[in-house]
């Protein structure tokens, strides 16, 4: 974060300090930051460079490649580089720098892309990037984003596991400040239970099935029910004890990890409260209504607990995918 700041800071006082653009021949608004005399591009270079694309009427980064792999682009002269950063390529060279305007209107125009929360009609997004090699070939190209792939892999795999311990952290610290009496499942869920149920929650294969409210736990809001009837499904879900996949689904889905390990500690007529970090729930891409990085709550009645009917002759059990 703090990097990202110093880079936005970085492109506000480049803009201040030339505040003349020149136009590309489709009309693209841009302007040179010259670096150290490095290569010049030419046609048919594969090209990598370091890119941030903002929203200046918002003060708002769509993305960013600093800190992380670089893009990569082949140089092209031909009509489909119209209204694109690689119509400014012919100007740069290694080291250089280029701060380019593209109107929103313009964009939609050429169907290059929609309106919508950041390409509004009369805005514009601005594109700061940075040359920092060339490759001749293909070859040369394809071994160094390789390169890089496997260290961004290995970056994302790290981050993943700091940011699941921050989560955990602050999930521990939840129940903890609010007093909650729970279970803390092995993967770091925690289970409130309301009512004690009856038999064994825990027998792997047995089908349960299931009436549930999904909340987000900072703000509260419900996001999913199959008890509330504005959200349409009033069926009892039945899932599969210790896979928690959804018996009834051909599709072989299956419930976030959490609910799945929470859903052991019931038992037939048992009733809980699934307190769900958020990379046992779903995750940094997040899902539909629910925000990426999100804790949730599943407030869960198991009414029955059935045998896994027997498998037909001739049928093969379901395969994990």
């Amino acid at each position: 974060m703090k990097n990202l700041f110093i880079l936005l800071v970085g492109l506000v006082v480049l803009a201040s300090c030339n505040t003349s653009y020149e136009k590309t021949k489709s009309g693209l608004r841009y302007k040179i930051i010259k670096g150290k005399g490095g290569k010049q591009l030419k046609p048919g270079d594969f090209v990598q460079y370091d890119q941030i694309l903002s929203v200046p009427e918002k003060d708002t980064v769509i993305s960013s490649t600093y800190g992380k792999m670089h893009a990569y682009a082949k140089f092209d002269t031909g009509s489909m580089i119209a209204y694109t950063p690689l119509e400014v390529f012919q100007h740069l060279r290694v080291g250089d720098s280029a701060i380019i305007v593209l109107s929103a209107d313009s964009l939609v125009k050429k169907q290059m892309a929609t309106y919508d929360n950041n390409f509004k009609r009369g805005g514009t997004l601005t594109l700061k990037l940075r040359i920092t090699n060339t490759y001749a070939t293909l070859e040369e190209a394809t071994a160094a984003y390789e390169k890089e792939q496997q260290a961004e892999q290995a970056r994302l795999r790290n981050e993943s596991v700091e940011q699941n311990k921050k989560q955990l952290a602050e999930m521990d610290e939840y129940i903890r400040k609010n007093k909650i009496n729970a279970i803390k499942t092995p993967s770091g869920a925690y289970v409130e239970v309301l009512q004690k149920g009856t038999g064994n929650a825990g027998d792997t294969g047995a089908i349960a099935q299931v009436f549930y409210t999904g909340k987000l736990l900072k703000e509260g809001t419900v996001f999913d029910s199959n008890i509330d009837p504005k959200f349409q499904h009033t069926d009892a879900l039945h899932i599969k004890l210790g896979s928690g996949r959804i018996a009834d689904d051909p599709r072989g889905s299956a419930v976030v990890p959490g609910f799945s390990e929470g859903l052991m500690y019931t038992g037939k007529g048992g009733k809980a409260k699934i307190y769900i970090p958020a990379h046992l729930g779903y995750g940094a891409q997040g899902g539909g209504p629910i925000p990426p990085n999100s804790a949730l709550i599943f407030e869960i009645e198991t009414r029955e607990i059935m045998s896994a009917p027997a498998a037909r002759p001739g049928v093969a059990a379901p395969q994990a995918h």
